[in-house]
C-alpha cells in the first residue's frame, strides 16, 4: 500500500492527535485492524504534508491487497473453524495438508525473513542478467492478456471463497511475472518444465504460450484441491484450449507426486515453485528438484520473502540469485494470512 514516499522526517509521535485518529479510524473501518506504527507514520506524514487527501487515502486503502483479502475473510470465525475441522475429518488427506499449512505458516511468522536489496522491477533487466548475449524475442501477448483478464472479469460477480471462485486475483502471479516466464521459456527453449501450484493457470498460460510458439516442450503441473472450496475442475481453468496439448496436470500433493514425476521425466530444464509458501514445503521442493535440473537450467520460486527457505538454499548451493519484484521499490503490502508487511519477489537460481 505504501507507494507514496514522504520527505518529512517526523516521527509518529509528532503527528497531531487529529491526524493519528484519522489514520487509525480508516485502518479500523476499512482494514478491520488498528494502524500499525509504520502505517500510522507513513499515512500521517502524507496527510500533514498535503501530499494526499483523506479521500485519496481512503481510495488507496480500498484498492490495496490487504483490503481485498480482508473482504474474503470469514466473518464468523468460530463457524469457519468448525467447518474446516469437520471437512478435515471427512477428508483426512486434505486435513493433514491443511494442518501442516496453518502450523508451518504460524511457525514461519515467528522468524524474520531476510530482506533483499539487490533486485530489479524491470522484466527486461532480469532477462539481460539471465541471458546477457540473448536477443529479446519478439512478442505479441495481447491476445493472451485479454483472455486472462476476461476470465478473471467473469469471476468478479462470484462469491469468494467458493467452488466457482476458489482463488483471489491477488493470490495469483500478475501479468508482468507471466511475461517474465514467457520470455525465459522463449529464450531457453525448455523441453521439460515442472511447476507446483496451478490455481487458475495464469502463469501456466504464459509458459504454454512460449512452448506453443517454440513448437517444442511440455509443462508438467502439480496441484491438489485441499481447501473445501477448491475443485480439480478449476485447476488450470484459465488455460486457453489451443495451449493445452503441451500441458499435463498431475493431481495430488507435491510432497507425494514431485519426486516420482521427476524420476520419470528427468532431466528437466526449469522447476517453478508456486505452491504453499512455507519454509518446510519450499525447502523440500528446492532440495528435491535441484538434482534433476540440467546444467544451465533454472530453479524459479515465487514469494520468496515469507520465510528464509530460498535464502538458505541459495547460500547452501553457493548460487547468487536473480530477483524480480512486480512491486514498486517503495511499496509494501500487508499479508493477513502471514501477519506481515513485506515486498514480494520471484527468485531465480541458474544451475
Amino acid at each position: 500500500m505504501d507507494k507514496h514516499k514522504p520527505n518529512e522526517r517526523k516521527t509518529d509521535s509528532q503527528l497531531t492527535q487529529e491526524t493519528r485518529k484519522t489514520v487509525d479510524d480508516l485502518y479500523r473501518k476499512i482494514l478491520g485492524r488498528p494502524a500499525d506504527n509504520d502505517g500510522l507514520k507513513h499515512w500521517g506524514m502524507l496527510l500533514e504534508s498535503g501530499k494526499i487527501t483523506k479521500k485519496e487515502m481512503k481510495e488507496e486503502f480500498l484498492n490495496s491487497y490487504e483490503y481485498k483479502t480482508f473482504l474474503s475473510q470469514p466473518k464468523d470465525k468460530i463457524k469457519f473453524v468448525f467447518n474446516m475441522a469437520k471437512y478435515s475429518l471427512s477428508h483426512p488427506e486434505a486435513g493433514i495438508e491443511l494442518g501442516n499449512l496453518y502450523y508451518n505458516s504460524w511457525k514461519d511468522g515467528k522468524h524474520p525473513a531476510h530482506k533483499y536489496t539487490d533486485y530489479s522491477t524491470n522484466v527486461e533487466d532480469v532477462i539481460h542478467r539471465l541471458f546477457p548475449t540473448a536477443v529479446n524475442p519478439k512478442q505479441d501477448l495481447s491476445q493472451l492478456d485479454v483472455h486472462c483478464k476476461q476470465f478473471l472479469k467473469k469471476l468478479e460477480s462470484e462469491k469468494h471463497p467458493s467452488k466457482t471462485r476458489p482463488y483471489l486475483d491477488e493470490h495469483l502471479m500478475d501479468n508482468s511475472s507471466g511475461v517474465l516466464l514467457y520470455l525465459i521459456c522463449k529464450i531457453l527453449r525448455p523441453k521439460k518444465v515442472v511447476e507446483t501450484g496451478v490455481a487458475y493457470g495464469l502463469s501456466s498460460s504464459y509458459i504454454l504460450q512460449a512452448l506453443h510458439e517454440n513448437n517444442y516442450g511440455e509443462l508438467y503441473s502439480i496441484d491438489y484441491a485441499f481447501m473445501p472450496w477448491e475443485s480439480k475442475q478449476m485447476l488450470g481453468a484459465m488455460i486457453p484450449d489451443n495451449l493445452r496439448d503441451r500441458w499435463k496436470l498431475i493431481y495430488g500433493m507435491a510432497s507425494k507426486k514431485l519426486k516420482p514425476l521427476l524420476d520419470s521425466i528427468k532431466p528437466i530444464d526449469i522447476f517453478i515453485h508456486d505452491s504453499a509458501h512455507t519454509y518446510s514445503n519450499q525447502i523440500f521442493e528446492f532440495q528435491t528438484s535441484w538434482d534433476y535440473i540440467r546444467d544451465g537450467g533454472l530453479l524459479i520460486s515465487d514469494d520468496i520473502t515469507f520465510n528464509n527457505a530460498f535464502y538458505d538454499f541459495s547460500n547452501q548451493k553457493n548460487v547468487k540469485p536473480i530477483l524480480y519484484s512486480q512491486m514498486d521499490k517503495n511499496r509494501l503490502e500487508y499479508y493477513r494470512d502471514y501477519n506481515m508487511k513485506i515486498q514480494t519477489f520471484i527468485g531465480i537460481l541458474s544451475k
